[in-house]
């Protein structure tokens, strides 16, 4: 059911196309998004991103090809399904994912 899937456990092997391109390494401490690691530890990088791009994407919404996956992701109670990026290390995701209500959930310093 969208927005409320298990957790997965992190293994190498399900980011090997991310691999191709991103070192393990920096992708498991990515420090743009701190809570980057807690997600790779449960869900695959497709969850969030797609590795195609994003046709009619934008830069606010879209940054880091951040495209949900629908089969997975929910839109929030808010009515939204949304991530916006608004600089270096913030953004906020507006949607229901893991069980959690996004309504939206900030990230950056301070949060």
């Amino acid at each position: 059911m969208p927005g409320n899937t298990p957790g997965i456990p992190y293994s190498a092997s399900n980011y090997a196309l991310c691999f191709k391109c991103h070192s393990e390494r920096s992708l498991r401490n990515y420090v743009i998004f701190e809570k980057h690691k807690t997600h790779i530890d449960i869900v695959s990088c497709a969850r969030c991103h797609d590795p195609h791009g994003v046709p009619n994407g934008t830069t606010l919404a879209n940054a880091f090809l951040i495209n949900f996956d629908l089969n997975i992701v929910a839109s929030g109670s808010n009515g939204r399904l949304e991530f916006r990026h608004a600089g270096f290390r913030q953004g906020s995701c507006s949607l229901c994912c893991h069980g959690e209500n996004h309504n939206p959930k900030t990230y950056g310093p301070g949060n």
